[in-house]
């Protein structure tokens, strides 16, 4: 079967093979125009798939257009080439337009080098490779250019994944990288983060479950925003060196869940701020049964949960490191933990 046009029309191929399980080989796609939800769960299911077209090369991709077009292939081990005809301004990568596309697709080895560079569109490749467990090589992300969700689960439970690409962006948008990475078991190099002013859940849970990264890129940001930092080591229990937190000024639930369960870990980074927010500590380094040393300058912890069950099941021995001038002395789960030496500066 031939498909020859070269301009579609909105769904026109939308769940044409889904579910076509002895399907072995997809025919070429030349259109260079595409409509919204063109594409979308075309070959979704189809389990015997081996072969994918070569490329679909495009003046943009609209918004669905490719949205679970391969879900679930799990024979497919190469990846079409996705590439843009023109260096047009503004949005080319759509809201969606990725979204799930080789989801499942355990087999797969080989994607391309580097995505297509555009600005993005809301939630273009949330969980484009999710649940790929044999890739091992990310495609580059040249995109400095974000959206909201842009990036969400893109690489979800990637367990073979051993390098995450390299994260230009230095303004960022609402959930841009949250659960990125969740579940790379195998990562261990993180990249640099080298944004400086943040947004509401940028990093939230970015690296959970990253069983293998030993060590955390630092957090220059000097602006942070709330559950910027959710959760993003939760669960990271090979993480020994944390990273430097350069902010100083705080958001609600910004820390929040940030270490919890990093087993490993001995020395919590400085925590340099003077003034709390709400259940910004929260549940910081609950289990992280290893730490001994917790340096923390608030001098006034008066707002609601701030430090809520924020040391549950730390070491029984350690080092606390108190501003000079704190007003509050909570010990226990909440506070300073028990048995640990206090010191002022």
């Amino acid at each position: 079967m031939a498909l020859p046009a070269l301009t579609l029309t909105e769904s026109c191929y939308k769940n044409m093979f889904s579910g076509c399980t002895n399907l072995v080989e997809a025919m070429d796609l030349p259109a260079t125009t595409l409509a919204s939800n063109c594409y979308q769960s075309m070959f979704h299911g189809c389990t015997s798939l081996t072969k994918a077209p070569q490329g679909i090369a495009v003046e943009m991709f609209p918004i669905y257009s490719c949205t679970d077009m391969f879900n679930d292939c799990t024979s497919l081990t190469k990846a079409p080439i996705l590439s843009l005809t023109t260096t047009a301004s503004g949005i080319r990568l759509v809201n969606f337009c990725f979204q799930r596309m080789f989801k499942g697709c355990t087999k797969l080895l080989e994607v391309q080098e580097t995505l297509p560079e555009s600005s993005l569109g809301n939630e273009c490749c949330q969980q484009m490779f999710a649940g790929c467990t044999s890739l091992e090589t990310a495609p580059k992300l040249p995109s400095t250019s974000l959206n909201v969700g842009c990036y969400a689960y893109m690489f979800q439970n990637c367990k073979s994944l051993t390098k995450a690409p390299a994260l230009p962006a230095t303004k960022l948008i609402t959930g841009c990288y949250s659960y990125m990475f969740t579940g790379c078991s195998a990562l261990t190099d993180a990249p640099q983060l080298p944004a400086t002013t943040l947004a509401q859940d940028c990093y939230l849970f970015m690296f959970t479950g990253c069983t293998g990264l030993t060590e955390a890129p630092n957090l220059p940001a000097t602006t942070l925003a709330n559950s910027c930092y959710g959760g993003m080591f939760n669960g990271c229990t090979a993480l020994a060196k944390a990273p430097i937190i350069s902010a100083t000024t705080l958001a609600n639930n910004c820390c929040q869940q940030m270490f919890a369960g990093c087993t490993s870990l001995e020395t919590a980074p400085e925590l340099n701020a003077l003034t709390l927010t709400t259940y910004c500590y929260e549940y910081m380094f609950n289990n992280c049964s290893k730490l001994n040393y917790i340096k923390m300058m608030a001098i006034d912890i008066n707002v609601p949960s701030c430090i809520n069950n924020w040391v549950v099941g730390v070491g029984t021995n350690g080092t606390f490191v108190k501003n000079k001038d704190a007003t509050w002395n909570f010990t226990g789960e909440s506070g300073v933990p028990n048995g640990w030496t206090v010191i002022t500066e």
